[in-house]
């Protein structure tokens, strides 16, 4: 992904899960939130600014200059929200080798179907 929601509920959406005005009496259960598993892959050569990349200040100092800082931020973030909140949910991060941000890359190259497989059938080796 080119930028994550953080599990920040003093930021607004999309940076945060802070409830939103304009949406009523839809409220964001953090609680819920926290507790799906997710995994983060990201090419490991996918670094390069591109302009393709919500790159406004703010949103650099939440979440980081590239693609690969990003993920790892929010993992780190997602974790740590969890815990606060006394849940053991797994998130991972994990760069796929020798892959850009292309579909077909990071699957040739990077075994992202397998690294996904391995994440949602615990069928790691």
């Amino acid at each position: 992904a080119g930028w994550y929601r953080f599990p920040d509920t003093a930021q607004p959406y999309p940076q945060g899960i802070k409830r939103a005005r304009a949406r009523g009496d839809l409220r964001f259960d953090a609680e819920r939130f926290l507790t799906v598993p997710a995994l983060a892959l990201v090419g490991e050569r996918d670094t390069v600014q591109n302009g393709k990349l919500r790159e406004s200040a703010r949103v650099v100092a939440q979440q980081g200059p590239s693609r690969v800082a990003r993920a790892r931020n929010w993992v780190d973030a997602m974790r740590a929200a969890a815990a606060a909140r006394g849940l053991a949910t797994r998130f991972e991060f994990a760069l796929l080798p020798g892959s850009r941000h292309l579909f077909s890359q990071c699957m040739k190259r990077g075994a992202m179907g397998a690294r996904v497989f391995e994440f949602l059938f615990d069928t790691a080796p």
